[in-house]
């Protein structure tokens, strides 16, 4: 075999792998987002320990914030969603938004868990601002609307999205 085939073959290897845990992470996901829409406990944190062998000690963390409602009625209810895992606690986090049917609607990513929304305050999203250095202030406060619908891009505190600030929603789970 050269060594073309070789770092082929192993890509290919190495991506069936990772899929295929990736996948079943995000099943197990999806279950556990559809069981706390279930159990409809607004601002309650519900943890989930998937730890296996493959990843190490994975836990997920989520918390139904509650319901906003569009200007045409629609009602969109969110979820934040931790996970840590590892040895090294590497943590992502996600901001879900389901349909008032529980249908998937679409999902913001972010690195920081500070980043995503505290609560949901007079039909708004509310974040903690950050000061002029970056730093989380925890006494002031941005909000996000749905008004139009869940935005393209979720920002909090941005005076502009043309410099790339924020995060797009993913329409796929």
């Amino acid at each position: 075999m050269t060594k073309i085939d070789l770092k082929s073959s192993v890509f290919v290897l190495l991506f069936f792998v990772c899929s295929n845990g990736c996948l079943g992470q995000k099943l197990n996901t999806r279950g556990e987002l559809l069981k706390v829409l279930s159990l409809d406990k607004k601002d309650k944190v519900i943890s989930f320990n998937n730890s296996n062998k493959e990843y190490g000690k994975v836990f997920d963390y989520l918390k139904y914030l509650g319901t906003l409602v569009s200007s045409d009625a629609a009602s969109y209810k969110v979820i934040t969603l931790t996970t840590i895992w590892g040895n090294n606690h590497h943590t992502i986090n996600y901001l879900y938004i389901y349909s008032s049917d529980n249908d998937f609607v679409g999902k913001y990513k972010y690195l920081l868990k500070d980043e995503l929304p505290i609560k949901i305050e007079d039909n708004k999203l509310v974040y903690f601002q950050r000061d002029e250095y970056g730093q989380l202030d925890r006494r002031a406060y941005a909000y996000v609307t749905f008004l139009e619908g869940p935005p393209k891009i979720i920002c909090p505190g941005c005076d502009s999205l043309d410099d790339g600030n924020g995060s797009e929603i993913i329409k796929e789970e």
